[in-house]
């Protein structure tokens, strides 16, 4: 189809008209979608508008005036403290001296979150902007000061022996620290603590003489009870020999007193009746005479005048 030159105009304005519909429908459509944004589980929204907090909003979907205002989200959720990374391991880790200028490195985890208050998350970006500058700021140097303050108290023998008390005393010096900070410690674990090759040698070799030391004092004890028992078994033979000595001489004693009383009573019979050896001697005959006579012998209990 033919264009002719008193066509151009026309044509013109229907293109310019075509060009502004397009970018009034993009426009449109990108204030459309800018109007609503969302806000995850965990996390607050910082509306902000030209520049300015309008409002603090808790998760869901939420309406905001296109290219006027901005979002931003802050975290509430329960977050670990980082050390220095160790390079070997990757774990996180201090260096830090104990009371007895015992260097060590320490392998802590400190878990810690914001308030779930609109208030303080209002006053947390007022204040600090975001969570990790008020993580820089004040959480990690209050965290490592409260951590070399507790580990400073405590001898290097001793923070092996009370690890639990050491994570206890790190928590109560480090929410002290934090007190009238926007900040709550929710956790502090102790995962290892590691000090010098030379320090370690040492005190095994010394764990080592102080179990040399008990073995020995534990056979010397074994044996002193031995000797004891030793001892108390001689004592127990010794009083049974005597107590068995004592009850047979009592026997022996009461047996000599009964014959020696039997003898007397006797003695006493015979002097008051001198007929009773012969009638003894009657009672003990068999009735047989002897077969043979001592020439001018009597024959037994048989009287001749």
């Amino acid at each position: 189809m033919p264009i002719y030159r008193e066509d151009l105009p026309g044509l013109l304005k229907m293109g310019r008209n075509i060009v502004i519909g397009v970018f009034l429908t993009i426009l449109l459509l990108t204030a459309g979608c800018g109007s609503f944004y969302s806000v995850e589980q965990g996390d607050r929204g910082i509306h902000t508008r030209l520049g300015a907090l309008a409002a603090v909003t808790p998760p869901g979907p939420h309406f905001k005036v296109p290219f006027i205002d901005d979002i931003k989200t802050i975290s509430v959720r329960d977050e670990p403290i980082e050390w220095k990374q160790d390079a070997a391991t990757g774990d996180s880790r201090m260096e830090s001296y104990s009371r007895d200028q015992q260097p060590a490195d320490i392998a802590v985890t400190v878990t810690w979150s914001l308030p779930d208050d609109e208030t303080t998350i209002a006053d947390i970006f007022t204040t600090y902007g975001s969570r990790d500058r008020l993580y820089r700021a004040v959480v990690l140097p209050k965290a490592v000061e409260a951590v070399k303050n507790v580990f400073g108290t405590y001898d290097a023998v001793t923070v092996i022996q009370q690890r639990a008390k050491f994570n206890t005393d790190v928590s109560a010096n480090l929410k002290s620290l934090l007190q009238g900070y926007p900040v709550e410690i929710n956790g502090v674990q102790v995962q290892d603590i590691s000090f010098s090759d030379a320090y370690e040698n040492a005190v095994e070799a010394r764990m080592m003489a102080q179990v040399e030391v008990q073995k020995k004092e534990q056979e010397k004890q074994t044996t002193q009870i031995t000797a004891d028992m030793a001892v108390i078994n001689a004592e127990s033979r010794a009083r049974q020999t005597k107590l068995q000595g004592d009850a047979d001489a009592d026997v022996i004693r009461t047996k000599g007193a009964a014959e020696a009383a039997a003898i007397k009573a006797r003695a006493d019979a015979l002097a008051l009746n001198g007929k009773l050896v012969e009638l003894t001697a009657a009672e003990r005959w068999n009735g047989q005479l002897p077969t043979t006579m001592v020439p001018g012998s009597a024959v037994p209990f048989i009287t001749v005048r």
